[in-house]
């Protein structure tokens, strides 16, 4: 591709660009057509060739080989600390951001140089323009062209299978309706040809470099002979990861994208915000902990420029953090079942006949929701992130804010300014991503995919810049990107629906977050009852499930359950009605209190220690008194069956009626006969002991130590668990095989260290209990073959 040409588009008066691009476009397009039937036919022929002597390379050889090129980024986003300086782009820039997603970096290790030129040299350029299309436009760069063309023009792109038409500059006048309907912007279109022509350029000398003892002639000759479609296999390794598998969708093609994993990550997603609901009013310790990370990033950390604290009085305090837990709990568990119902109505619908065009599609509405919602719940995080990012301990020191009056109403509310400038991001360049979540110009500028990438990026070169984040920050970084990879899906299953919010067919973000999502009302927070039962989870909790049931350890357990049960009934008794449309009363009322019984220390466990403690005499410890997290914990006795009556047979008679004879009909549905054997799974003794810690009975031995995090890892993949790696610190850990109800289950690790403490590893167990229904009795050991 010649520079020269390129820079006189850059460089054009606007006067001259619609004609000059005109005759340029045609020459583009031409290019690359012709680019990818030469590229087709080589691959036809020597595909297999070009796959093992690619795999035979070294790395240093791979590197040399794509290095070739002078124009693409060596390093995964090379430029990026230019971009941090903020310094003009220059042409530099320009040409840098003309390649999608494209690095040395990336492309030399494993099979993405071989995905990418089976996706893009056998398949025609229409179908990557979507994806192009929003590269471009969330291009730092992009304004360097788009507003150099009227107006009134547009470029097709999209649908375009032609070579006619492909890239055809239209004006308003020629268009039958809204023009941007069915065209793109033209100088988003030619970055859009840049980048495509570009790439394929760069395969066509990579392959010509590969197959350097072929000449021009014997590479497009029919000798050999055309051979089948050579499969690319993926990426090999013990742990799939969401992030790599994000990575290599651009050398993909659109259709090769499975839209049932996403499914699985947001049905995942669900039942964790569902276990967190719970474990808050079951676990009085994970409830204390979470009010006090909530306190960790409130404003009352901000140093303030008026010398307060930050806090105007122990009772806001105490309400305020708890109204806020309560709110989001419920507020994520809502997010994450609406966004499941769309996907659901989405690959329902998918399964119908094509839907290739817009005349013909039958699932509009639930697309259009899915991307209003998903929009307004990134809009709603991007925010929270912000708040957390400047009230937390890392960052704090840089931020303060101080109260400003609302006009007349006297209400006061915080202003965040910048203490500190952030001048260690060339040494620490988390800082700077981190502080760009804060910066409204910034998020203006980059956009927030390339935020999260350059954010993963950097925590997978240097871990320890993860001292600069906080487990809190990360599960919401996670959830962001989880949003923004739903977005990314549906803009690649159907383009269209990203353009259609121009033409106001979309509620707005208000109107439609009334209808599906409504706060709590105020008066649940208010009183003197709550804040006096809130006041214990604020202070030092002494709460020793971790030790022996003993008689003074059982009543402490049973004083802080009651008070934690006495605040959540305070709570509900304003939240849930019998005739209530809330939906966070909805939420409450889908998550079944029966099915779950909260585990709870009886007056009967207390009564038996204490004539244990009297007595001085060790004794074996019912079933009724093991630990609220102990998953063989029964509510209920042994239930009575009564015994089978003895029925004489007869000797003579139909033999068809001796099975309906033989059946018992007062036995119940219900009994131990019909129902079917507990699951039991095999697992070598190192496991087995991970598990024994997961399901800990406290009354019988002594609390365990600490876990690895790798080790429970091991141990999930050997009870059958895929193991996949998500965002940030999150893990995903899905069940194989025929099984019955959720095989999904999403767990973050240790943060900031990588092992699991005891308290920790309990309430996991109580997790899998929940999800997976396994108990201490469902592992046995492996016996070693011999």
């Amino acid at each position: 591709m010649d520079l020269t040409t390129e820079t006189e588009i850059f460089s054009a008066t606007q006067e001259t660009n619609i004609k000059f691009a005109k005759s340029y476009v045609v020459q583009l397009t031409e290019s690359i057509y012709a680019t990818i039937k030469s590229l087709r036919a080589v691959l036809d022929r020597h595909g297999l060739t070009i796959q093992k002597r690619w795999n035979k390379k070294s790395h240093p050889k791979r590197i040399e080989l794509l290095s070739a090129s002078q124009c693409i980024p060596r390093n995964y986003r090379n430029r990026f600390t230019t971009l941090l300086d903020r310094e003009p782009p220059g042409q530099w820039g320009i040409f840098e951001f003309l390649w999608p997603h494209l690095n040395v970096e990336y492309l030399s290790y494993g099979n993405a140089f071989l995905v990418l030129l089976n996706s893009r040299g056998c398949t025609d350029p229409h179908i990557f323009a979507p994806d192009n299309i929003y590269t471009a436009s969330s291009n730092p760069l992009a304004n360097i062209l788009r507003n150099r063309y009227p107006s009134d023009f547009g470029m097709l792109l999209v649908g375009q299978t032609d070579l006619a038409n492909y890239g055809r500059i239209i004006n308003a006048s020629e268009c039958e309706g809204d023009l941007f309907t069915l065209a793109v912007n033209v100088g988003v279109g030619m970055e859009v040809l840049f980048m495509q022509a570009r790439t394929l350029e760069f395969l066509r000398r990579c392959v010509c470099d590969i197959m350097h003892d072929y000449t021009i002639m014997d590479l497009y000759n029919a000798v050999p002979a055309i051979i089948p479609e050579t499969k690319v296999l993926t990426n090999d390794g013990y742990f799939d990861s969401l992030e790599s598998m994000i990575q290599d969708a651009p050398y993909r093609t659109p259709k090769a994208l499975d839209f049932e994993k996403l499914r699985i990550l947001v049905d995942a997603r669900k039942s964790a915000a569902e276990d967190h609901i719970w474990t808050l009013r079951e676990d009085p310790s994970y409830f204390a902990d979470c009010i006090r990370v909530q306190g960790e990033h409130g404003w009352g950390n901000t140093r303030d420029l008026l010398e307060k604290t930050g806090q105007k009085g122990k009772t806001d305090m105490v309400t305020t953090r708890i109204a806020k837990l309560f709110l989001n709990a419920y507020d994520s568990f809502g997010v994450w079942t609406f966004v499941l119902g769309c996907i659901e109505v989405i690959l329902e619908q998918n399964r119908s006949p094509s839907v290739a065009t817009r005349a013909d599609l039958q699932l509009e509405e639930a697309l259009l929701e899915l991307r209003q919602a998903l929009s307004y719940f990134a809009a709603t995080l991007i925010h929270e992130i912000g708040t957390a990012l400047r009230t937390s301990f890392p960052l704090s020191k840089n931020y303060a804010y101080q109260e400003e009056s609302e006009g007349d109403s006297g209400r006061t509310y915080p202003t965040v300014k910048t203490t500190n400038a952030i001048k260690h991001y060339k040494n620490d360049p988390i800082v700077w991503i981190l502080h760009a979540f804060v910066d409204p110009n910034k998020l203006s500028t980059i956009s927030i995919p390339v935020l999260l990438n350059n954010w993963v990026h950097v925590l997978r070169n240097d871990p320890k810049q993860r001292r600069f984040t906080t487990a809190f920050i990360e599960d919401m970084l996670m959830d962001l990107a989880l949003l923004y990879e739903i977005e990314r899906q549906v803009r690649a299953f159907q383009p269209w629906v990203r353009r259609m919010e121009t033409k106001g067919k979309i509620l707005a973000d208000k109107e439609w977050l009334d209808k599906n999502m409504e706060r709590a009302p105020e008066e649940v927070f208010e009183g003197n009852l709550l804040q006096q039962v809130g006041e214990i989870f604020f202070k030092r909790l002494d709460y020793p499930c971790d030790k022996p049931r003993t008689y003074e350890n059982l009543t402490k357990m049973a004083m802080v359950e009651r008070q934690l049960d006495i605040l959540w009934n305070t709570i509900d008794k304003h939240t849930i009605t019998e005739d209530d449309d809330n939906s966070v009363h909805i939420s409450l009322g889908l998550i079944d209190p029966e099915t779950y019984g909260l585990r709870r220390v009886t007056q009967a466990d207390i009564q038996h220690a204490r004539r244990l403690h009297d007595a001085s005499i060790p004794a074996p410890i019912p079933a009724t008194t093991q630990a609220f997290q102990f998953p063989t914990y029964e509510t209920s006795g042994p239930s009575f069956h009564r015994p089978k009556e003895k029925i004489k047979r007869k000797s003579r008679g139909p033999a068809d009626d001796q099975l309906e004879k033989e059946q018992d009909p007062d036995e119940p549905e219900g009994s131990p006969a019909a129902e079917s054997p507990p699951e039991v799974i095999f697992v070598p003794l190192r496991d087995l002991n991970i598990f024994k810690t997961l399901f800990h009975n406290p009354n019988t031995d002594r609390p365990p130590g600490e876990i690895p995090f790798s080790d429970f890892r091991h141990a999930m993949a050997s009870a059958g668990c895929k193991t996949q790696k998500l965002w940030g610190s999150a893990w995903s850990f899905e069940r194989t095989g025929d099984i019955e109800g959720r095989k999904t289950i999403q767990i973050h690790e240790p943060h900031p260290g990588g092992k699991i403490a005891y308290y920790i590893a309990r309430r996991w167990g109580r997790r899998l209990e929940r999800t997976f229904g396994w108990t201490a009795e469902t592992f046995k050991r492996e016996e070693r073959r011999r």
